[in-house]
């Protein structure tokens, strides 16, 4: 689950990072465990919608996110799995912060 990873960047940043889901399990509702725990422990918040809502959301904030270039915005969709063209871009971003970060170079 990548989501603790996006999560950790999250807090150190002090970003607000809502996950969209369209059913989270009952069992790690009730008990939250691994890496949805720790995530959730930063501050990730759940948001549970009906597929369609979740969807539409989808598809309002990607159109968003593909013109990020052109407008100020406060969200960003990141499919599952990262499946986005600009993925690669963050990644290399999140490569270089770990290793600057295991360097010792950054201060949160």
């Amino acid at each position: 689950m990548y989501s603790f990873y996006i999560a950790q960047i999250c807090y150190d940043y002090e970003v607000r990072f809502t996950y969209y889901t369209s059913k989270l399990p009952s069992h790690l509702k009730a008990k939250p465990e691994g890496n949805l725990k720790y995530a959730l422990d930063l501050g990730m918040q759940i948001l549970e919608c009906e597929p369609d809502v979740l969807q539409t959301h989808a598809q309002n904030i990607a159109k968003k996110a593909s013109n990020h270039h052109k407008c100020n915005t406060s969200e960003w969709f990141i499919p599952m799995g990262a499946a986005l063209p600009d993925a690669a871009i963050g990644v290399k971003q999140l490569a270089d912060d770990i290793n600057t970060f295991v360097n010792g170079k950054m201060v949160f």
